[in-house]
């Protein structure tokens, strides 16, 4: 099975959005094709997010609710405790934050970060065997590996 690292608007877009690459990348997870892992950090941030005013109206719209949200974060998402890395290990992160989706794949053993971040994540592409792609490149590769 694959073990994912989602980041938190990776998982936000998959459980807003009914048809694009973020609801296909859950829909693996509920099909228990993939795995996907957090850690509390990571859950706090999400519910942060999800939190903030400027998503509410949004959510009163499609009637869903944070607390709705946080229910299926915790059915989709496996919590791990992140593991250090070590100081040579280190990433030059402009958001010192982004480094907890490298220590989440550590604790995991995930190969993969999935991030929409193209700012700071998606910019590192690979750290100590773990790639990091965007949710399209992954749905891609993963349909391909289907049909072949």
């Amino acid at each position: 099975m694959i073990k994912i690292v989602p980041d938190t608007n990776v998982i936000i877009s998959g459980m807003l959005g009914g048809f694009g690459n973020p609801r296909k990348l859950l829909n693996l997870s509920l099909a228990k094709k993939i795995i996907l892992y957090g850690c509390e950090e990571s859950y706090s941030e999400f519910c942060d997010v999800i939190n903030r005013p400027k998503l509410a109206n949004y959510l009163r719209r499609q009637l869903y609710t944070p607390q709705k949200m946080t229910l299926d974060y915790k059915s989709i998402i496996k919590i791990v405790e992140p593991m250090d890395l070590l100081e040579d290990e280190n990433i030059a992160f402009q958001d010192r934050d982004d480094d907890i989706y490298f220590r989440i794949a550590k604790a995991s053993g995930a190969r993969i970060i999935i991030s929409g971040d193209k700012k700071h994540v998606l910019v590192v592409k690979e750290f100590d065997n773990i790639l990091v792609v965007s949710v399209s490149n992954f749905i891609d590769s993963y349909s391909n590996l289907q049909k072949g």
